[in-house]
Order: structure tokens, then sequence, then C-alpha cells
């Protein structure tokens, strides 16, 4: 420490000392490294709010660097057991905090164990060093400041100090217990934090002061409290919540996980996961802690905050966002600073990044709002780059499938509360599996948009689309196949019917030989389906949870979906769908080209019928521009036929021979129910004729009703199909397609947009065998 003074310099020391233990041990250090020379040594104790600033103001008066402030402090760590100093529930019962312990026991403490404290020596400053930053317009604590701290230089060199020993804190406890410290403080004090409130209160011709107040509020009410301690606790509880139904540890590909892992020690962080539980909020924080990250700050819903789950989330990091901000202006500006605060201190964020849980099982569209704040960060300079993480939690069985099956088929949704969350942990728990973590490509706000600064207002939209949507895309690329998955494709593709083991175990190798040529991700119970006992096993595991159901009293054990579980069968089928989208959409297209009475040639009309079907399912999927998507729809077909658009040159015939090369033939599982259930949409609305349809919640209730009467008719097929998700997005499409409002021609344009999708589902049944002749019969018929 002596090393950095110079011959004229003094050294002032700035004490953490929380207690009369740390006070002795802070005084016997600097009594053994003071210079002598100094004379006695200069004291300020930390943490004394105005008595500290008074004392500091001694201090401070000349600003030059004469005076070396030099920050101590002490750190503490849990008993050790087992090799392993980690916070156990009685140590915070006992303890508080194992990291922090309680004053009073300071010293009873040391004399038990003197080795769980040690000094901490945070970077020395100058006062004249910490004046020029302090007076500074703009530097790299405070980019953007306009002016000094609303404090004063007492506080604000306070606040250094202690942010200091923080920072010395985490290399004694190691990085994943980086915690932010003073987070309200240093937010409030910023320059450009005050500046900003003072332009918004202007616009709003509101007063200054009262706009204060309600900022400040803002602040306390979304600014999550990490402690250590309860880092370690977390850990323990996630694992014993998972206890509930899975195998507690999680399944977690770490070769790619530390890959990813490595680069977001250095540079700014946004974890985006898929959400499909409420065991996420375990598994996430448990797989980023396991890599030896700072814990990620969880922006969740303001619904969730209910007691007691409120507190206990906002101290595990939880940031609590309003449904609605649209009317408040000071919350989304502290929303706003806050979030780029974070990003400007690298403190990891994380939210999903489809708003809710997937009621689908599918991939929904990512929501931008959150994105937008992180971006104003970057644009405005707070930041070099800022990554963010595509990541996937994947679950062999759901708890909550049965819940999503009803909300599909129209059931209200219960409100959260302390009733619903006892109810949920009421329910008999039986297993589910494993849970498995995998993590995507990250992808560079620098590298997607450039610089910082190069981004014009206009272009922002465009920007938030192009990284939500490879991000959303690399989510779907290491979403792993899992055994309930294709399980499920399988015994949906039978349509009502039972199918016997042998016909199970057909469509799942043959799914699988497919994934595992093509390289795709698959889980440990996927693995395992190359043995007969394996696919026994996950069929087993489904008819345990009620998905499936077995018959045993004929001569044959069948197996079928259980009663009222199409829907909950086709969450697992639908989370593996978007894998098979490609070839699905290929086998359609080569279908209608093969038809030998089909207009024009059939290279055009295989690029017509795929165009047709991207169009109709671009609200349901993710899919590339029309030239990146017909560069992947041909290298989807070339991997089964080098030479297929010559093949196709050929006419109907060569389309056909194709067709059959393109096993296994999966557009009918892949795609029927979501087709059907648009058809079911499309139907309601030309059967209005040309009145109006702008009471969704009604058309909605009209669709479930025609869905089922459709269903009994055998007019669709497959009961998943009547799903009220499916039908919202059907009609996305039709007011995408001008359908909804009455008009002149909207009749017409109803009844062509059945008639387009029925001649989808026209293909997918000759391709299901069920209509149009088998594929040998297609052949036949070209000959």
């Amino acid at each position: 420490m002596t090393e950095h003074l110079g011959r004229r310099q003094r050294l002032v020391y700035l004490l953490r000392a929380r207690s009369r233990a740390e006070r002795s041990m802070l005084d016997r250090w600097i009594a053994t490294t003071h210079p002598v020379a100094e004379g006695p040594p200069q004291v300020v104790v930390l943490d004394r709010g105005a008595a500290t600033e008074a004392a500091l103001a001694e201090h401070l008066v000349d600003r030059d660097h004469d005076v070396v402030l030099q920050p101590m402090g002490v750190a503490w760590q849990p008993r050790q057991r087992n090799g392993r100093r980690d916070s156990k529930l009685r140590d915070v019962v006992a303890e508080g905090d194992p990291r922090a312990p309680r004053p009073l026991q300071h010293g009873w403490l040391l004399r038990a164990d003197p080795h769980r404290a040690q000094v901490t020596i945070g970077e020395p400053a100058t006062v004249a060093d910490l004046a020029e930053r302090f007076d500074a317009p703009g530097d790299a604590v405070r980019p953007g400041a306009a002016g000094p701290p609303s404090d004063g230089f007492a506080g604000y060199v306070a606040r250094r100090a202690l942010l200091a020993l923080e920072r010395e804190d985490v290399r004694v406890h190691g990085p994943q217990y980086k915690i932010p410290r003073l987070v309200r403080e240093e937010i409030f004090a910023l320059p450009r934090f005050r500046a900003g409130l003072a332009d918004l209160a202007e616009r709003e011709g509101r007063p200054l002061a009262e706009v204060l107040v309600e900022a400040r509020a803002c602040l306390a009410e979304m600014v999550a409290g990490y402690g250590r301690a309860r880092l370690d606790v977390s850990m323990a509880l996630g694992r014993s919540i998972r206890r509930q139904g899975y195998d507690p540890d999680l399944d977690l590909d770490l070769d790619a996980a530390r890959d990813v892992a490595e680069r977001a020690r250095t540079t700014s962080s946004v974890v985006l996961p898929t959400h499909r539980s409420n065991f996420d909020a375990s598994v996430m924080p448990t797989a980023w802690h396991q890599l030896g990250l700072p814990p990620t700050h969880t922006l969740a819903g303001i619904n969730m905050a209910f007691w007691p789950m409120g507190a206990i989330m906002r101290r595990a990091g939880a940031i609590f966002i309003r449904r609605e901000t649209t009317g408040d202006p000071v919350y989304r500006y502290a929303l706003r600073e806050y979030i780029g605060y974070l990003v400007e201190k690298r403190f990891p964020l994380e939210w999903y990044i489809e708003g809710g849980r997937s009621r689908t099982g599918k991939l929904l569209p990512p929501k931008m709002g959150a994105l937008k704040y992180v971006l104003d960060a970057y644009r405005e300079g707070r930041t070099d780059d800022v990554l963010f993480i595509p990541a996937s939690m994947t679950y062999d069985q759901l708890r909550e499938v049965a819940d999503y099956a009803a909300l599909a088929r129209g059931q209200a949704k219960p409100a959260e509360g302390l009733a619903w969350a006892l109810g949920y942990w009421r329910r008999q728990p039986r297993r589910y599996g494993r849970i498995y973590v995998r993590f995507g490509e990250p992808v560079s706000l620098r590298a997607a948009i450039g610089p910082p600064g190069r981004l014009a207002m206009a272009d922002e939209g465009l920007a938030l689309q192009k990284v939500a949507f490879e991000v959303a895309t690399r989510i779907n690329g290491v979403t792993p196949i899992t055994a309930a998955a294709l399980v499920t494709l399988a015994l949906l593709g039978g349509m009502g019917r039972a199918l016997t083991f042998d016909q199970v175990l057909t469509v799942v190798r043959a799914a699988y030989a497919d994934a595992e040529r093509r390289g795709l991700p698959m889980t440990s119970s996927a693995r395992a389906l190359t043995t007969d006992d394996g696919v026994r096993a996950a069929l087993d595991a489904l008819v345990a949870n009620d998905v499936v159901v077995r018959w045993e009293g004929g001569p044959d054990v069948v197996y079928a979906i259980g009663p009222d579980q199409h829907l909950a069968a086709a969450y697992y089928r639908n989370s593996i769908v978007h894998h098979f989208l490609g070839d699905s959409i290929a086998q359609l297209a080569l279908h209608a080209a093969a038809q030998p009475d089909g207009a024009g040639d059939a290279r055009e009309r295989f690029w017509s019928t795929a165009m047709d079907v991207r169009d109709l399912l671009k609200f349901e999927f993710f899919f590339f521009d029309k030239a990146a998507f017909r560069q992947h729809l041909a290298a989807r077909v070339a991997d089964h036929v080098a030479d297929w658009e010559a093949r196709l040159a050929d006419g109907p015939r060569g389309a056909a021979e194709v067709l059959a090369a393109c096993q296994p033939v999966v557009a009918h599982l892949t795609l029927r129910s979501f087709v059907e259930a648009y058809f079911v949409v499309a139907t309601e609305l030309a059967r209005r004729d040309d009145a109006p349809a702008e009471d969704r919640k009604a058309v909605l209730r009209a669709c479930t009703g025609l869905g089922r009467q459709l269903l009994l008719q055998r007019r669709i097929h497959s009961p998943e199909s009547v799903s009220k998700p499916l039908f919202e997005t059907g009609l996305q499409l039709a007011t995408h397609l001008g359908l909804i409002e009455s008009g002149a021609d909207v009749a017409t344009a109803r009844a062509e947009l059945v008639e387009r999708l029925r001649t989808v589902l026209d293909h997918l049944d000759a391709l299901a065998g069920r209509a149009g002749g088998t594929l040998a019969e297609l052949l036949d018929s070209t000959r």
C-alpha cells in the first residue's frame, strides 16, 4: 500500500468497520504497516452518513495530490465444512448473512474461527483524481453525466470507497457472489438521472420535487436486493423445489456453457431463456451459479409480487415490472435508467424473451420492450457491447401441462396469489424426469448493428426485430428433442387410433434416425429410444402422468393419447416441430408438384406451394426472409436428393420420386393441427359472409364451438387443433389479410382463405395416406 505514496503525500484510511471486532482487526493491520514517518494514522469510518461526510470533508478541502485515500474493510466467509464454505439455512438463522454476520457476533465468531475473516484493501485514489472524475461532464463511471452528483463530493467519495471494497469482497468470495450495492443511491445521485427527470417534469408540466419523489418510489419498487447468503440458500431451496417431481441436478451442457460464460465475464450480458414452467425461476439461476457467474437480475411480471413470494423473489434478484406503463412516464424513465445502470456496470440481466409461459410448447414471438431499454444504453455509449445469450430450458415432462391444456380449451387463467401458490405446491407430486439447460451462441449487439452511436432512431425498430429474431432462431437451434416429444409425435399422428408398440416404434425410430443423422440436439431420454426398453420407458412415463393410455385387454398391447389429453400431448410434440419444419413444408410442396393435373411445371408448383405455406404460417413460426427461406428449403431437399431440382424438371413423376426419397414423411405429423385450427377460423369468418368480426372474444368462443363440431363430423382430424392459442394466431393471420372488418370483397377473400387451407389439408391427408392415394399409388398415377 505504501508504494502508492509520493514523498509529500499523506495517507488517510477509509474504514468499513461494522463492529469493534472489525475495527480492532483493521487497527492492528494499520499499526503494522503504516509508515512511521507519516505520524499517527488518519482514519475516517465509513457508513456513518453525515458523520462520515463531515469527517471526510476535512481531507477534501484542497483537492490535490497530497492526500491518498485508502479504503479498507473486513471480508467474512461461512464456516468451512468438508472443504467448502457455503451458507446453510441454519447458518443464516444463527448469523444472518454468514458472509456479513451480525456485528454483535463478530467477536465470538473470530474467537471460534479466526480464519473466517480477513482484511481487504481497496484500490487507493488521490483526492485530486476523485475530484477530477467528480467534476467531469462525463467519464467511465458516469457516462453522459451533466455535472457532479447531487449528494456532494464527500458523499461521492464515500460511495466510491465502499464500492472499491465491494470489488475486493468479490475477489474473496468469487465472481458468482458479485452483487450490486448502493444502487438506488448511485442512480438517484447521477446527474444524467436528475437532468432527465427535470426534462420530464417540464414536458409533463409538473413540479420537479413531485417528480423526484415519484422517481425515488419507483426505484424503491423495482430495484432488486441481493444478499450473498441468500444466493447459497436459494441454490439449496431451488434444489429442494426441483425434487418435487424432477431430478434436482440439472442436465447442463458444460462445454458449450463454459464458452458462453467466458464471454459473459467481460461483457455486458442479457440471458434470454425460454419460459415453460414455474420451476424456471430456480433453473437458470442455478445454471448461472454453477458456471461461476454473478447472479442475474430477472425481469418478472408484477403479478408475481404477491406476499410472501414478492419479498422472497425481490431479494433473489427479481425486478418486478408493471404490466401497463403507457400512462406512467416517470416509471418508464426510472426503469430505463435502472436497466441502463445494470448494463453499464455489467450486472447480467435476464428475462423470458416470450414475455410469459408458452401454452403450446412452441417458442412464442419475442417481446421487444426490455430489449429497447438495453439498446438505448448501448446507443448512448454506456457499454461497448451487449451479449444476448439464447437459452433453452427443456423438461422431459411438465407439471403444468394439464393447466395449459385447460387454458387452450378456453378456461380462464387463475389469478396468481397466495392461494394459487399454495394450491400449486399442494398437488400430489409425480415424477417428470429431468430438466435440461442449453445455451446458444451469443448474439453480439455490436456485431449485429455496429458501434454505439451509429444507429439512427428511425432504424431502432428494425434493429430490435433483427436481434430478437436471431436470438429466437438460436434458441430453437439448441432446444433438445426429448423422448416425450418423439413419442407424442408418433401417437398424435394416429389421429384417434391406438397404435401397437411396433407401430409406435417404427415412427419414433424413423424420426430419431433422421434427427441423429442431421446432428439435432437430443436429451438423454431421447438417446434411450435406441432400445426397445427405452421406448417402453418413455411410454410408461407418459402413461404414469395420464397423457397416454395403455390397453392390455386384447391380443396386442396398444397405446393412445388419453381422453382430453391431446392438447397436453401436443405441447410436447410442438416443442420440437421447428426441427422438422423445413422438411415438412418441402414434403407438402413436393406432393403438390407431383400432382399430374397441376397447373404449371413441377418446379413452379413446388415453389409457389412452399411460399404459400410460409405466408400462411408466418405468425406461427420463425421463418427466414424469402431468399434465405428458399435456400434453406432447397438445402433440406438436397439433403435427401442432391439433384432434386433437375428431377423436378421431369414433371410430376420426378417430383413423386423425390418425395418418395424424402424420408421420414413428417408433414402430416407436424403441420396438421396448425392448419386445421386456421381452417376453423377461416370457416367461422366465411360463415359470417361479409359481416365484421371485431369482437375477438366472441369470435374465439365461436371458433371453439365450430371446431368441436367439425371434429365430431370428422371434417378435421386433430383434437389438438381446437385450441384457443392456435385460433388467436389464426385471427392474427386473418387480420393481416384484412378479413376482420366488413367490406365489399371481404366475403370472397374469406372464402378464398378457406380454399387455400383446404388445399393444404388435402396434401396433408394424402401424405398421411388417408386420402388421395399412398405414395406408391401416386407414383403409379404418373407413369
